[in-house]
């Protein structure tokens, strides 16, 4: 709960951040708390039918070194086993936290 005291309409509003008056005009489409979890899964919602033979179309400009991709790995699969990152069936997408 505390963590959650920092996102609060009062100190937004004593923080002088302009963007108080803007938030609160819209706030009937913000959640009055936020989540601590993920909603649970529902499923494939949509599908990328690719055509046969096909290959990605997002390709990295450059190429990073070995310990970098390990450690970018690394802490993807911490986080998928954390439950914070869902795998994609897409094959124009990233990890979504």
């Amino acid at each position: 709960e505390e963590r959650f005291a920092a996102q609060s309409w009062e100190s937004l509003k004593a923080s002088g951040n302009p963007i108080y008056e803007t938030a609160r005009e819209f706030a009937d489409v913000s959640p009055d708390k936020i989540p601590a979890e993920l909603p649970a899964d529902r499923g494939v919602r949509h599908e990328v039918d690719l055509a046969p033979g096909s290959k990605y179309c997002v390709t990295r400009q450059w190429p990073l070194p070995r310990d970098q991709v390990k450690a970018i790995d690394d802490f993807f699969e911490g986080r998928r086993q954390a439950g914070h990152v869902r795998e994609s069936i897409s094959p124009h997408s990233s990890p979504t936290f």
